[in-house]
């Protein structure tokens, strides 16, 4: 019998806490076998720079910025200590940091008459020797081979040929420095300076801490000209350019199956309804028509045309409905749909313009909540630009601050929403040259699919007919339960960065015969089309149709559970996942693997498949508990510091546990919670993180006294026993800290005897460092974050109670512990 998830309260003690000590990575600078000559050699390449500037007065004739753009680059092999560059007091401003073939360079802005205070670092460096014995300023003056003043190539990320020629303008996004200025203050002065210069420019801009994000239409030379002139220039990107869509039609309409279909309708009323960002909706088709939000239907362009001119809407509002109406049509059972769908359209047929899409998709979302507010919303975008190595764009930016409830609304850090985005697909021309599935793991997830907040959807497969006689002698690349060959994936990305995609949806297969691939009507799923003179339906596949079915599961968990917060819907998605079997024969090398080989399983699947039932209820041997709540992660005590850790008794089944001895139980944890970001190339560790904060679980052994396990976890418990030793570390999770503990939802499980999880009801949530503490001068260190955690037992044996128990103990007072 289901029975609901179990939603705990008043489980919380919060400690102060203190990070436990370790020993960092030291830094790798190089030796200096003329250190003397090494430091005159940069004291003359900046007094050279310096020099061949023109004077204070032709500056202020001119109106050109009163200070210089220097390039500083490191030793190759070698780190540079770009930290001591930055002088907050004195105005000098590290703009960017990039890293290429094992080579670090810095850009950096010097107000003209601070100059002497870089000089003076390096007179120190010849003069006067540290308590250490060592020349002053060492480790900065030896990690610095070169100073040459910026160029354009300085400022630009992303491939050099991207940079525009002196000839030919294209749309760059210029991300503006707004450190100790006000936002509108900068932005209305550089415009000023567009506007002399004749530059054409978008209005909207994006606003990150110390960023702003705005489009300009330039060529080189216009380039060369602002960086002349404006001192707030820290980023030069390519603008991202969104791909375009296939929608193929080839079914003939049949109004009998959608009047069939019609007639099972049963339209339910709840809260939740899914938004669209695409196309635009053809809404009049009789089988979306009964679950248009009203007033829900919008663009963001000026044209006011709400037309879908594509199809890829259309699509993707039917799987959103129905999932696959292949399935309804074989059916005869009521549909019963309880949420509604809306449409903002983001992208239209012609569009000779660039568009900032971190604004635009900002927008979308704003005309659905102004219009229909406080809707449990799933935020649903299959909209994508080119690959992308993980790093940070304006636009997967945005979409976390826009998630995190961040400078988008005046509905402040409460209005969170929950964001669906595809992946992106791997290219079917590709398998000519690569196997699958190395060629899913060749392919990146695009661009914005790297979002922290967001939940990234790829695709798994679950079609192999091929009945089309067009398609006589063709196979299906994928098995049933395998990756979809569609599906990008996150392999190749830099360990730091999130695990992405988090879940898998269908997303169909491809079709092959004498080494020429294809998509296929029967290995896709179908949908409604957009012209409704022509056919009824038509067909999607890909990351698309996967990220369409997600939102519709999200939805779904909504109606369910209203009150939730929408980091607990993305958390019952991800806890929900399992991998196929076929999915660990494709990725495992053996039934016990490395966690090196778990990485690529994960980074290429995620978490598996979500299953709604396992999302939103529980059975006697399968339990869910939630816990819903807020965190202080820093505090200022004269410099920023860690502030609290939160540590929470769970009801626990211990006597059924310890019943089933070496019977084997599964414990899972999933931790949720939404990051502010901070983009722009600027080194994303330390001072530089992207993220304002992050959060991390550790669990309780059996084994472990509760004094112990505070000990193990928190530092100042630590300190009140010094003669303490931690010998009860666990390692029995299957994914490990390492792969886990990256982007800002951790999920993680062990599958282990009972009696070694009788003990095991406490779990501990604390902070790691991110901006919010290392950015002092921003003034975040007494905000808070919120987090869902998640904590679930089972077991394969049916007779097995552990909800009763756990309900039994709910009932009665928790007592916490104090010591």
């Amino acid at each position: 019998m289901e029975k609901e998830n179990i939603f705990l309260s008043d489980t919380k003690e919060s400690m102060p806490y203190k990070t436990i000590r370790g020993g960092g990575g030291k830094n790798n600078y190089p030796l200096l076998e003329q250190p003397l000559a090494h430091v005159r050699n940069l004291k003359q390449e900046l007094d050279s720079i310096v020099n061949s500037a023109i004077s204070p007065k032709q500056v202020a004739a001119i109106k050109i910025k009163d200070g210089f753009y220097l390039d500083i680059s490191g030793k190759q092999g070698y780190d540079l200590n770009y930290k001591a560059l930055e002088d907050e007091r004195a105005g000098i401003q590290l703009l960017n940091i990039q890293s290429k073939d094992d080579l670090t360079k810095a850009t950096i802005f010097v107000p003209r008459d601070k100059t002497s205070i870089l000089l003076n670092k390096f007179n120190q460096f010849e003069s006067t020797l540290d308590t250490g014995g060592n020349p002053k300023n060492n480790d900065l003056v030896r990690s610095i081979d070169i100073i040459r003043e910026a160029d354009v190539a300085s400022f630009w990320q992303g491939p050099h040929e991207n940079i525009p020629t002196s000839d030919i303008r294209i749309w760059c996004e210029v991300w503006l420095s707004t450190e100790k200025q006000n936002d509108c203050d900068v932005l209305t002065e550089f415009k000023l300076l567009l506007n002399e210069f004749d530059i054409t420019y978008k209005n909207e801009h994006i606003s990150f801490p110390e960023r702003i994000v705005m489009l300009i239409f330039v060529n080189n030379n216009d380039l060369v000209a602002l960086l002349q002139c404006s001192k707030y220039i820290a980023e030069l990107n390519k603008c991202e350019e969104p791909n375009s869509f296939f929608i193929k039609e080839s079914l003939t309409a049949q109004y009998d199956w959608v009047d069939d279909i019609k007639n099972r309708l049963q339209p339910e009323d709840s809260n939740a309804t899914i938004c669209l960002l695409d196309t635009g909706v053809s809404s009049a088709h009789p089988l979306l028509e009964p679950f248009m939000q009203e007033q829900g239907i919008h663009t963001v362009f000026d044209d006011g045309d709400l037309s879908d001119y594509g199809g890829h809407g259309t699509g993707m509002a039917g799987i959103a409905l129905y999932q696959d109406l292949n399935l309804s049509l074989l059916s005869r059972d009521t549909i019963s749909i309880p949420y509604r769908i809306e449409s903002s359209k983001i992208l239209r047929r012609q569009n000779n313009d660039s568009e900032l899409y971190g604004a635009i998709t900002a927008q979308g979302i704003l005309f659905n909540e102004i219009e229909n507010p406080d809707k449990d919303r799933s935020i649903c975008m299959a909209v994508t630009a080119d690959t992308t190595d993980g790093l940070p764009t304006s636009w997967s930016g945005a979409i976390d601050e826009i998630v995190a409830g961040v400078n988008v609304s005046s509905g402040g850090n409460e209005n969170k929403r929950l964001m669906l985005i595809s992946a992106g697909n791997a290219l079917s021309s590709d398998l000519i040259e690569i196997n699958y599935p190395d060629v899913n793991i060749n392919s990146y997830v695009q661009n914005p699919g790297q979002s922290w907040n967001a939940v990234t959807v790829g695709a798994y497969n679950s079609k192999i007919n091929i009945d089309d006689t067009d398609f006589l002698g063709y196979q299906p690349v994928a098995d049933v339960g395998e990756l979809s060959p569609y599906s990008s994936t996150s392999v190749l990305w830099d360990n730091k960065w999130p695990i992405k995609p988090e879940i898998l949806m269908d997303g169909g297969n491809i079709a092959c015969k004498d080494n020429f691939y294809s998509n296929c009507d029967d290995l896709s799923l179908l949908t409604t089309n957009n012209k409704l003179s022509e056919n009824l339906f038509s067909t999607i596949w890909a990351t698309s149709a996967a990220t369409a079915q997600a939102s519709k599961l999200s939805a779904e968990i909504y109606c369910k559970y209203p009150n939730a917060w929408p980091e607990t819907i993305r958390a019952l998605m991800v806890h929900s996942a399992r991998w196929t079997d076929k999915m660990k024969q494709q990725f495992l090398p053996s039934e016990i693997p490395k966690k090196s080989d778990i990485r690529v399983l994960l980074r290429t699947c995620g978490y598996g498949i979500p299953n709604l039932e396992r999302a939103v209820s529980c059975k006697n041997n399968y339990v869910n508990m939630i816990i819903e709540e807020e965190l202080q992660p820093f505090d200022f005590d004269q410099r920023v510091v860690t502030n609290e850790l939160h540590i929470h008794k769970l009801p626990w089944p211990k006597e059924v546990l310890e019943s089933l001895g070496d019977k084997e139980v599964e414990l899972r944890v999933t931790l949720s919670y939404y990051i502010e970001p901070s983009p722009g190339h600027i080194g994303w560790k330390e001072k530089y993180t992207y993220q304002s904060c992050g959060l991390r679980f550790e669990l309780k052994n059996s084994m472990e006294s509760l004094d112990d396990f505070k000990k193990r976890v928190n530092q100042i418990a630590r300190d009140e026993d010094p003669n303490w030793r931690n010998e009860l570390g666990s390692s029995s999770w299957y994914l490990g800290v390492n792969n886990r503990n990256v982007g800002s939802i951790h999920s993680d499980f062990m599958c282990v005897p009972a009696i070694d999880l009788s003990n095991a009801n406490d779990i501990a949530v604390y902070p790691v460092s991110g901006w919010w503490k290392n950015r002092k001068r921003l003034k975040r260190y007494y905000d808070k974050i919120r987090y869902s955690l998640i904590i679930s037992l089972s077991t394969k044996d049916t007779e097995v109670d552990f909800y009763t128990p756990i309900i039994t103990e709910i009932q009665m007072p928790i007592k916490i512990e104090i010591s």
